[in-house]
This record gives structure tokens, C-alpha cells and sequence, in this order.
């Protein structure tokens, strides 16, 4: 049984200093200098090895549930089912660091003024590593990262090779695929429509309630939303409330500003596999829309380094890594203990 972090451990004041770190580097885009303060939540006993969970656009520093004194949970972690319930991460032999992205919806803050800014996943990998050197952290044992946050782990391992010794990186490659691209040219231009009609918000919603047709997979839409007899047809109004909720959820809790900034980043994405030589582990799913399972074979044949490659084959497609936790959870205990790559 892994232990788990301890009340006291999980608790992050946002308002205390201790979790944000200064930062300043030139832009990897434009070569505007980019400064401000990261925030982050590092949770377990910090003297012990670390483990870097990155995750996608909209997810944040609280990887686990925040308690209070009382034990009662304040703020929701977006990955706790994984990494509590399913005790994917060994409390007793790793600690657990994260952050909120540079230009994002955290408390990330820029000094930098935002009009027009753009944010590379390089950008993001060059904030994880003035984050660790202000942390005194000199070797990450591991960078897991899903999505956007599995993108900026494969530039990380390129950049810095001496800072960690694996990554797993799931649903993410080298590159964007050019019809997710298409896909999310489409969304800003909803979403800058919307902002010169004078309702941004509701063109976020929008947009996200699209993006939620592709995180899923065709298959799992037919089953939840078509009839069940060959008579039947397809239940619009179920389907539209589905859609309608997702795309309100997200615009609730996300601004328009930093939507267009890290979709436009996951675009502008692309690094050379050659360049990386970490022990890497590829996890993608099989019927993921937005980055196909061809794409992480090509990232997988282009390594440098020893790779592992291992398909999951779901009902949920791009958002499996919020659903498979019994398989995610196999496949990262194992890595972690040093056994994927002998």
C-alpha cells in the first residue's frame, strides 16, 4: 500500500511567497523578454526524489485535492482520481511538483505586457527549468506530461537532458497534426468573432463546446447519443446540452485571452526528436482525434534516446488520460520503478 501525502503536505497557501519563484528569459517566438513569478504546488516530502506532473491547456498547479487544517478539501485537484485513488505515485519513495503555465489561467503572473504575446512550449520548458534551479532541484526523477504539458516535457527533454532522468509522455507529440491545427484555427477565429461582437465569454464557450467533440471518440458519441434501434436517430437535444455544458464548464473557469495565447502555442509546437536522449516513454491512444497514434509512432522511430511505446486502445480518445486510470496507472508504476526501458 503507497502511503500518501499527508494533510499538512497537500495544504498550498496561494497567497504565501513560498510557492511562487521569480523567472526572466527571452521569448523563444518573438524574443520579447519574458518575466514575472511562477506558481507552483510541490507536494510530499520534499527531500525526496521528484516527480514533474505537467497537464493540458486548461489544468493547473493542483494536481491533488488542497485540504485545510480540518482535513476538507478547498480546492480540487485535476488528476487526484489518478494519482490519490489509484496511488499511481509512491508517496513514500517521490515528492510531487507542479506548476501554472506562462500565460495561462493560473496565478502565474507576467511583468511582461500581455497584448499580442505569444508563449511557445519552449517558454514553458525554460519556466519548469528556472523554477527547479530556484527550488535547488538538480535532477527531476521524472516528467509526466499529458496533452499540451506531454509537449512541453518532449522540449524539456531536448533542452535539458541533464535535468531528468525519464519522461512519459502521454497523448502528445513532436508536432501538431496540420488538421488539429485546422481545427484550432477554427476556435480562435470563434472566439475573436465573439470578442468584436462584445461577448468573448461566449464565444469561449463555444469554441470549447467543438474542441469537446474531438477530445472524444467517435465511437463513444454514437453510443451515449444515437438511438438505440436502427429507427432511431440521433438525440439532438441530449447531444446539445451535452456539448452546451462542457463549453460553459470551461469558459467559466478560463479567459479569452489566455484560450488564444496556449491554443496558438500547441500550434507553433514542433521540436526535433533526434534532440532527445532521456529514456522516454510514449503512452497514445488509439482512437485520439487530435494526435494520432501514427504521429507518436514517427516521434517513437526519431528518438535519440531509449523509447517505450505503449497504445491504449479506448472508448475516450484524446481525454483518455482523465478515464484510463487503471491502465495510465500500470504503465507509470512500472516506469517509475525503472522498468520500462531495461
Amino acid at each position: 500500500m503507497f502511503s500518501q501525502p499527508s494533510q499538512f503536505q497537500q495544504v498550498s497557501n496561494q497567497q504565501d511567497t513560498e510557492h511562487s519563484v521569480t523567472f526572466g528569459f527571452s521569448g523563444a517566438i518573438d524574443q520579447q523578454w519574458l518575466a514575472g513569478r511562477i506558481a507552483y504546488s510541490w507536494v510530499g516530502n520534499r527531500s525526496l526524489p521528484v516527480v514533474v506532473i505537467l497537464g493540458g491547456l486548461s489544468a493547473n498547479r493542483f494536481i491533488v485535492d488542497q485540504l485545510d487544517k480540518q482535513g476538507q478539501t478547498v480546492t480540487k485537484g485535476w488528476w487526484n482520481e489518478f494519482v490519490i485513488d489509484h496511488q499511481a505515485i509512491d508517496f513514500d519513495r517521490f515528492s510531487l511538483l507542479s506548476l501554472d503555465y506562462i500565460g495561462g489561467c493560473g496565478e502565474t503572473t507576467l511583468a511582461t505586457p500581455t497584448d499580442n504575446l505569444a508563449i511557445s512550449t519552449f517558454d514553458q520548458a525554460n519556466g519548469l527549468r528556472q523554477l527547479l534551479e530556484q527550488l535547488d532541484i538538480t535532477q527531476l526523477e521524472a516528467v509526466i506530461g499529458t496533452s499540451y504539458g506531454g509537449m512541453v516535457s518532449l522540449v524539456f527533454a531536448a533542452l535539458y537532458p541533464e535535468l531528468l532522468k525519464q519522461q512519459i509522455v502521454i497523448c502528445a507529440a513532436h508536432r501538431s497534426y496540420a488538421q488539429s491545427t485546422g481545427f484550432r484555427l477554427i476556435q480562435r477565429k470563434i472566439v475573436e468573432l465573439a470578442q468584436q461582437l462584445g461577448d468573448g465569454d461566449a464565444g469561449l464557450s463555444l469554441a470549447r463546446s467543438l474542441g469537446t467533440l474531438c477530445y472524444r471518440s467517435a465511437d463513444e458519441y454514437e453510443q451515449r447519443f444515437s438511438g438505440q434501434s436502427i429507427d432511431q436517430g440521433v438525440n439532438v437535444e441530449a447531444l446539445d446540452e451535452y456539448l452546451s455544458h462542457k463549453g460553459k464548464s470551461f469558459s467559466g473557469g478560463f479567459t479569452t485571452e489566455a484560450f488564444l495565447r496556449l491554443s496558438a502555442s500547441i500550434d507553433q509546437h514542433h521540436i526535433n526528436p533526434a534532440l532527445i536522449t532521456t529514456d522516454t516513454t510514449l503512452i497514445p491512444f488509439v482512437t485520439d482525434q487530435l494526435v494520432l497514434l501514427e504521429q507518436v509512432k514517427e516521434l517513437a522511430e526519431n528518438i535519440s534516446g531509449k523509447v517505450k511505446l505503449l497504445p491504449i486502445d479506448t472508448l475516450y480518445g484524446h481525454d483518455a488520460f482523465l478515464k484510463e486510470f487503471t491502465q495510465l496507472t500500470t504503465f507509470v508504476k512500472t516506469c517509475l520503478k525503472g522498468d520500462c526501458h531495461d
